[in-house]
Order: structure tokens, then C-alpha cells, then sequence
């Protein structure tokens, strides 16, 4: 059997630009056969330097096969966007690679505009980032959105008892289609008010097309924007018709995914 040949410039496209840094050193951390190349991940390394360290280290290792499984599993639109990943005839062997096959409704960067105003297809998902002293309001919104045929994301819905928030809430940000990240007086006053999962989403910001519709700040009252959001037009819940706004900035977003519903108008 001939040695396997990688396509490492398509494993490098995908490392890079399917996570941030912080999410390779956890993504390294949390599996065993990768966990000893943290040694080499020096603080304040770039995210450059952290995927040729991971792949230098998975080459010596002859873990480039692990490395594929454990990051396509955390990032599977990804994964499929940049294959193939091996060259020639030595194609991967099953029972040690894991086999990716995206429904048609997965998107991907690459995806054609939607047309699909009702019917089949699944809803848009849509991540609520919120502070803890704005739970009720938050609440309020995430019902008139499902009502609206949306797929929202929620913590004190979506996560049972004994989950890893940590881990669930990085994977529901990096699987959405649309963050709201919603504000109040108490929230942007709070210290430390930039989540974990504001973060991420920022990374991931980075990772859209030109002028896709991802992070939307939404005022729930009067209030000053963070710097870190200032570059996206925000939407002032709080004002009369302003809903239909951010329907609208929805419906906007669903029609340039594959396969996704478009939202309803205001209730």
C-alpha cells in the first residue's frame, strides 16, 4: 500500500480559516492524541504559527488523520468547503477517517441564493448573546422570533442539566447563521460585559462573505454601543416597528442560505 499524501495547503485553508486561536488550543486540549502539542502553542502565539505548529506536530506524529476527524467533527460546513484533502490515489481509509456527507440544507460560504418563502427546508439559526440581567426581555424576543419561524438559541432553553455550557455554547455560535447580540444600560455598564461567546462570534464575523448579515446589535433600551460592535448598523427593539426591521435584516441573511425559510413578518 502506497504512504498517503495530504493535501496540506487545503488542511491549512481549513485550520485557518474554520477557527480561531482560541478555539485550536481547546480543540488540541480536549483530545488526547492532540493534547501533547499544547507544549508548543507559547502564549501570545499567533493564529498563524498555531496551525504550522499543530501540523508539524501531527506530520511527525502521523496524526494528520486525527487532526481531520477531531476538526471536522467541530466544524463540518468547513471541512466539506475545503476538500480534498489527500492527493492522488491514496484515498483515506474508513475505518479510520470519519466520512462526511452535509445534508443539502448545510451552508456553506459557497451557497446559492435561496428562494424558498415556505415550506420545506429548516428555519434560520439564530444565536441570542445576551448579559444575565436582561433574561426576561431576552426571553420575550426569542418567543416572538420562533413565532416568526425562526430557529433561536437560547441558553436556559437549549442547555440541560450536567452540559458543558462552555463547549455547547461555542458549538451553537459557530453552527449559527445570525447572532443578536442584545443590549441594555445595565449590560454595556457591566464589567466584563464582552462574553465568551461574543467573542467567538467576532472571530467567526470574520470568517463571512462581504457583506453577509451576521452579528446584529439590538438594543433593548437606550444605550451606548460597545467599541468592538460599532462597525454593524444596530436595530432599537425598543422602538415602535423596529421588529419588522430586524425581520427584515433575517430575511435578508435566509436568502443568501441554501435551503432556509424565510422568516415572517412582524406579529
Amino acid at each position: 500500500m502506497s504512504a498517503r499524501r495530504y493535501n496540506m495547503s487545503n488542511l491549512r485553508a481549513f485550520l485557518t480559516q474554520g477557527f480561531s486561536a482560541e478555539e485550536l488550543r481547546t480543540m488540541c486540549y480536549d483530545d488526547p492524541e492532540l493534547y501533547p502539542v499544547i507544549e508548543q502553542l507559547g502564549e501570545g502565539m499567533g493564529k498563524s504559527r498555531i496551525v504550522s505548529q499543530i501540523l508539524e506536530f501531527c506530520q511527525q506524529k502521523l496524526l494528520l488523520d486525527r487532526l481531520l476527524s477531531v476538526a471536522g467533527d467541530l466544524n463540518p460546513a468547513r471541512y466539506a468547503l475545503h476538500q480534498p484533502y489527500y492527493l492522488g490515489s491514496a484515498e483515506p481509509d474508513a475505518s479510520t477517517v470519519r466520512t462526511l456527507e452535509l445534508p443539502a440544507s448545510t451552508p456553506t460560504s459557497a451557497s446559492p441564493i435561496s428562494t424558498n418563502v415556505g415550506g420545506s427546508g429548516r428555519r434560520l439559526k439564530v444565536f441570542l448573546c445576551h448579559a444575565s440581567e436582561d433574561k426576561s426581555a431576552v426571553r420575550a424576543l426569542y418567543d416572538r422570533l420562533q413565532a416568526s419561524g425562526v430557529d433561536p438559541w437560547l441558553d436556559q432553553v437549549a442547555l440541560l442539566p450536567g452540559q458543558d455550557w462552555h463547549l455547547e455554547i461555542r458549538k451553537a455560535v459557530r453552527e449559527t447563521d445570525v447572532v443578536l447580540v442584545c443590549l441594555s444600560q445595565r449590560s454595556v455598564t457591566k464589567a466584563g460585559y464582552v462574553q465568551r461567546e461574543l467573542r467567538y462570534a467576532l472571530d467567526i464575523a470574520d470568517e463571512q462573505p462581504e457583506g453577509a448579515i451576521f452579528v446584529i446589535p439590538v438594543r433593548l433600551q437606550e444605550c451606548s454601543l460597545p467599541e468592538s460592535l460599532r462597525r454593524w448598523q444596530w436595530v432599537d427593539l425598543y422602538r415602535e416597528g423596529q421588529y419588522d426591521r430586524l425581520v427584515d435584516a433575517l430575511r435578508v441573511r435566509a436568502e443568501g442560505l441554501e435551503g432556509v425559510i424565510l422568516p415572517s413578518s412582524s406579529l
